[in-house]
């Protein structure tokens, strides 16, 4: 299994929903009854952010808040592009599958934390922006089976 590559292949589905978002549509409802198509692309945009740093080594406590809050401001788009970037950068560095990484409720391997990256950005493709003009071509039911039926490995720590 080529998680770089999954990873990489998730991003630019979400990327492609992100791209159709237009001026009007940040504040319009998604799936999820708490978040806007801004909050969820807020949401991915910064779990991409603490990748980089994750992926190098660095603790949360090492983080800090620095990803807390609105994370998009006045450039949402350009932000997602830079933030999706940096972190399929940091997915795709020398040693990062590898890595150990410092998560909250343990230490894993850089490759499971991509995992998690990349079912976040998967499920997010298809539940996130669900707005009339945005474009998502393969059926929510269809989509939902194939993240039901990945072969994810699970988390334990310390493996």
């Amino acid at each position: 299994m080529d998680i770089t590559a999954m990873f990489g292949r998730a991003v630019a589905e979400f990327d492609a929903r992100v791209r159709q978002i237009g001026d009007h549509q940040w504040q319009a409802a998604t799936p999820d009854e708490d978040w806007s198509v801004r909050d969820l692309v807020n949401h991915v945009a910064g779990e991409d952010l603490w990748a980089p740093p994750l992926l190098a080594g660095s603790t949360i406590a090492e983080v800090g808040d620095r990803f807390e809050g609105d994370v998009l401001g006045s450039e949402p788009k350009a932000a997602w592009t830079a933030a999706s970037a940096a972190a399929v950068r940091a997915v795709q560095a020398d040693g990062a599958m590898d890595r150990i990484v410092h998560l909250s409720f343990g230490d894993f391997p850089g490759s499971e934390y991509t995992l998690q990256l990349f079912a976040d950005h998967l499920i997010h493709a298809w539940d996130g922006p669900a707005q009339p003009g945005i474009s998502n071509p393969t059926a929510p039911a269809r989509r939902r089976q194939g993240a039901v039926n990945m072969r994810i490995p699970p988390l334990s720590p310390g493996s």
